[in-house]
Formats: C-alpha cells, structure tokens, sequence
C-alpha cells in the first residue's frame, strides 16, 4: 500500500499523539474514562472533526487518512478509537444529511472544535436491546420517550431517529435527557452506556430534517463499515505484536515460546491473515457497501481470534490487567456486538453477491 503525503502527516501525527498522550493513561482509561484535556488535544489536531468538511471547521480527511487515524488509536486505546469513530462516522455522519440546517450545520462545528460532544440512539443497530421509544408531540415538536442503548450518554446532545408515515426523521436533543441506568459493559470500559430517558421541549429539541427509507443513523453505521474495520485491524496488529514479543522472552521448560511450533506456527498464520486484510482495506477503502460488508465482517471475526489468541500465549499472565491484553480481547468482542447485527451484515453480503433472492429461507 503506498501512502500519499497527507497519509504520511497524519499517520505520523496520530503516532505521535497516541505515544505522547495515550500509551501511559492506556489503563486509566479503561478505569475513569477519557480524559478532558486529552480530548481537547484530539480536536486542536482535528480528530474529533476528521470526517468533518473543512467549511464547518473540520479536517476534512480522505477515507484513507480517516482509517489510519482509527487504526493507529485502536492500538493504544480501542476505547479512544471508537470514542473518535463515535463523533466522526455516527454523529458528523448522520449531521451531515442535514448540513444545509443551521442547527445541524452548529452541531458539525462544535463537535469539531471539542466544544460539544454528541451521541446517538444505537437501539435500532444493536440486536437483543429493549429498544427505543419515542412520542412526538406534533404541536410543538417536543419529544418523550426512553432509549435502551445509549453510548457515552454524558455527551451534550442526544440524535435519535423516528419513523412515521413521512419517512424517518432526525431529531437533535440539547436538554432533558436523563440517564437512568448505567449498563456494566464488558468492553470499551473508557466509554459510559446506559439507558436514558428524555421529556425535551420544544426549546430543547430540534428536528433536522426527514428522509424516506431508511434512518440517516443506520445509513451512517452502513457508510461506516470500513471504519469499524479499521478499529479491528488495529486490536488485531497490536495484539499479535505484543504476543509475539512475548513469546520471544518467555520461556517454558527452558524454551522460548517462539521455538514450539503451535506457538510460531499459530502467531505467523494470524500475522499473515492480518497483513492481507490490511491490504484489502485499504486497496478497497473508496470502495462501496459491498467492499465494506466483507472488511467489516472478516476483519471484526480477526480481531476476535488474533486477542484469544494473544491471550493463550500470555497464559495467565494474559488475564492481568496491567498486561492490557485481556483489554483488547473484551474490546474486540464488543466490537463486533455493537456496530450492527452479525446476520443481517451477512444477509445484506448475500444480496449484494448472490442476488436479492438469496438468503430467504
């Protein structure tokens, strides 16, 4: 893969950063969340705004500068990297519908800045939650109702989508959202979950616009799928990187782990496996949907096997937090849990390989 010039600056940069910044609060993280003063260095270098074109004070990267900067922040922290792929893919994404909005076009620059930060309803992507409800008065637009999953529901607003005769429409909560419940979380520990509720009035809620078809936040999570890939890559390189060292110092019956075949044999097919789908991400990052599908669901299942696999070689030790191995096994894990349903991923697959009458029975 060769990197233009703008992919070097900002793979250099994002190495840097995450050295400087990420790699000694790797742990507290996982403990007490992303600091403030770390993310107000992430907007000052444009990473909360990457997606963001540059006329709402955004960076306005090319898809493959995006994946690098996610890539590079997943090895260090997954929490952080999805952190980043929450206000660029699923926030600025499902603004940028609307962007010609005022409210929206607001929205866009303050989460660029790190001003504000947003969040969405992630019930209509996530399988097995109670699900969202949502009333809408239509007098004076004020909207009620409850939400099952919400991530980092601290953040300043709250985007939720709402289906009805016209189509699905976008609404902005600025206030009275309230949360309820927080949901202990296997993964992505440096982020909050929980389930709210919200009674936002007129002056605190906005609607954005409305769309026939389908939500602009399930759009959003469909245009996304590389990204989430590139999260992946990144647990799976760091992960693999880390029990390799490892087998090359630890030893067992007076052997480094290196010199049993099921130990090199198993780490160099998951190092290979890994190279390849780096290269097939990004030889494919201006790809479509169906690029995206194949990235997103191969990837995702790699990232998975390659951190149990890491957690083998590390034996016990893989278990300590302070080895952060065990991190990125429950991030992988929750990766693929939380960026949409596994089979409907593979029926869309099906249909954009097969035909559309495939998968039916």
């Amino acid at each position: 893969m060769k990197l233009t010039e703008e992919n070097q600056l900002l793979l250099s940069a994002a190495r840097e950063f995450a050295e400087r910044e990420v790699r000694g609060i790797a742990v507290d993280i996982e403990r007490s969340g992303i600091p403030q003063p770390v993310l107000g260095k992430m907007a000052e270098m444009g990473f909360l705004g990457a997606t963001a074109p540059d006329r709402f004070g955004g960076a306005s990267l090319g898809t493959t500068s995006y994946l690098l900067l996610l890539e590079t922040l997943a090895r260090y922290s997954p929490s952080l990297a999805f952190y980043t792929y929450l206000q660029n893919t699923l926030v600025i994404g499902s603004l940028i519908h609307f962007q010609d909005s005022e409210a929206a076009g607001e929205s866009i620059r303050d989460v660029s800045s790190g001003k504000r930060s947003g969040t969405v309803v992630l019930d209509e992507l996530v399988s097995n939650t109670e699900g969202s409800n949502v009333s809408i008065s239509d007098g004076d637009r004020a909207v009620s109702g409850s939400a099952g999953f919400v991530m980092h529901p601290d953040a300043s607003f709250l985007l939720l989508s709402h289906a009805d005769a016209e189509g699905s429409s976008l609404f902005q909560l600025n206030g009275g959202v309230k949360q309820t419940a927080e949901n202990r979380r296997l993964g992505f520990r440096g982020l909050g979950f929980g389930r709210v509720s919200f009674a936002a009035s007129k002056e605190e809620s906005a609607l954005l616009g409305r769309k026939s078809g389908q939500s602009v936040i399930s759009l959003a999570a469909s245009a996304g799928s590389m990204a989430v890939a590139a999260i992946a890559l990144g647990i799976a390189e760091e992960t693999v990187d880390r029990a390799a060292a490892y087998s090359k110092t630890r030893k067992t019956f007076g052997s480094r782990l290196e010199e049993y075949r099921p130990v090199a044999y198993s780490l160099s097919s998951m190092m290979a496996e890994t190279e390849v789908l780096r290269e097939y991400i990004y030889s494919s990052a201006g790809g479509g949907e169906k690029e995206g599908l194949i990235a997103k669901l191969l990837m995702t299942d790699a990232a998975v096997r390659a951190s149990k696999l890491s957690m083998q070689v590390h034996g016990g030790n893989g278990y300590f937090e302070e080895y952060q191995i065990e991190k990125y096994y429950r991030d992988a894990m929750a990766l693929e849990a939380l960026t949409g349903n596994r089979n409907s991923d593979l029926g869309s697959l099906a249909h954009q390989m097969l035909g559309s009458g495939s998968a039916s029975i």
